[in-house]
């Protein structure tokens, strides 16, 4: 108990210095002879060890600062993704990759988890499926799933190409592929097979999409013959996560989208809504971690013709 009500007080101090930290940051974020420096720092989102110690006192009132100033000030969703690209582009995907590699998905893993069980459900108790992944980041999850159902066809998808070139390279199976793709442009990967019973996948990844690319992701497979399956992480400090008309931002690029809404909206069937918190009240995680909650939804397209 002493641990957490001490985290309380450092997270108080902390807000307090960062808030005086922003002044210092607000000419290298408005000054064009900061140009570089700011590239700098906002490539070392996942960089840590590239920060000297004036980057780790700045970067985090500054990247508030640009994320409050810059990112979500722009209108286009476009030019939105662009931005972020910035801090999660080019080699930061494929290092996230190899992380999630260290923990290789296993049997216990699933049997534990209300998203790897239900899509272990559906594989069993459909046949000819075309699941596809939406994030799969290092591969680890759609591999565990194409080497145990071998009568499907698997397609792991990531926005970034050293993402796919990674899980290309590290996750190989006959009936597995991976390929670069948006979420709201999975359509383009199924028009040739609108006739297959198609599950979509995503864990931890839409958490990431534009709120505006959400919608589309829905709308684009209303037609389809689908279900899809999600588990994201969303944050309950500005309302419940499932009662909310849209998104709100957290932190980080990440959203709290309200599925059953988008998918309602675009004419889906909801079958499963849970929210859940994962941590214990009143320990230092769920301080660190202030409203995070785990969304689970499951739900058919209006044209789904396969039912569990």
């Amino acid at each position: 108990m002493l641990s957490y009500y001490s985290t309380i007080i450092q997270l108080e101090i902390k807000k307090v210095v960062h808030f005086f930290l922003k002044l210092i940051c607000i000419p290298i974020l408005k000054l064009n002879k900061f140009k570089n420096y700011r590239t700098h720092l906002l490539r070392t989102w996942n960089y840590l060890n590239e920060r000297n110690l004036i980057d780790k006192i700045l970067y985090y009132p500054f990247f508030i600062l640009w994320t409050n100033k810059i990112y979500l000030k722009e209108k286009n969703p476009v030019r939105r993704e662009h931005l972020k690209e910035q801090c999660m582009g080019s080699s930061t995907g494929a290092n996230w990759a190899k992380y999630y590699d260290q923990n290789p998905i296993s049997d216990s893993d699933v049997e534990s988890s209300l998203f790897y069980s239900k899509i272990n459900e559906i594989c069993t108790l459909i046949d000819e499926l075309l699941v596809i992944q939406i994030g799969c980041s290092s591969g680890r999850e759609i591999y565990y799933y194409a080497k145990k159902y071998p009568r499907h066809i698997f397609i792991g998808t990531d926005i970034y190409q050293k993402v796919i070139e990674y899980a290309s390279d590290n996750h190989k199976l006959p009936n597995l592929r991976y390929t670069k793709s948006f979420a709201h442009e999975i359509q383009n990967l199924i028009t040739n097979c609108m006739s297959k019973n198609i599950l979509i996948i995503s864990s931890g990844s839409l958490q990431y999409v534009q709120p505006e690319h959400i919608t589309l992701f829905f709308t684009s497979l209303a037609s389809c013959n689908c279900m899809i399956v999600l588990h994201e992480p969303a944050n309950t400090l500005r309302g419940a996560p499932d009662q909310i008309e849209g998104s709100l931002y957290r932190e980080n690029f990440s959203y709290t989208h309200n599925y059953k809404f988008y998918s309602e909206k675009a004419g889906f069937n909801t079958d499963e809504c849970d929210i859940k918190n994962p941590f214990t009240e009143k320990s230092v995680e769920s301080l660190l971690r202030r409203g995070t909650v785990h969304y689970f939804w499951h739900g058919r397209s209006p044209n789904c013709s396969f039912k569990l």
